[in-house]
């Protein structure tokens, strides 16, 4: 990926966590697909957040065995910290899923 998707490359900056480009810098292509394009991007974090969450809770359990709580808590640490690169992993595939790149139709010249 040549173009920046982002307002901001910080993803830890509240201000601008969530604003998006309206357009790739580099070929022009629209990030503004449809009304509504990037709520199905809440399935792929979803499934990130799961897979998280089950990567933090075993790795928790066999590297330190704690109590349940530990293990929990471990698992709502990662979840919370790892949420804006969530967030924004989720959208970056999700347009990869459904937006195919067509270098005639976007590059601009």
């Amino acid at each position: 990926m040549e173009g920046r998707f982002f307002e901001n490359d910080n993803p830890y900056k509240p201000g601008s966590m969530i604003r998006m480009l309206p357009q790739c810098s580099n070929c022009g292509l629209d990030y503004s697909y449809e009304p509504g394009f990037y709520i199905g991007a809440m399935y792929v974090s979803y499934a990130i957040a799961v897979a998280l969450a089950v990567g933090t809770g075993l790795l928790t359990y066999f590297l330190f065995h704690p109590g349940f709580a530990v293990i929990v808590s471990a698992i709502c640490g990662v979840l919370l910290v790892s949420s804006p690169v969530n967030f924004r992993l989720a959208r970056l595939i999700w347009i990869n899923i459904w937006v195919k790149y067509d270098p005639e139709r976007h590059l601009k010249n």
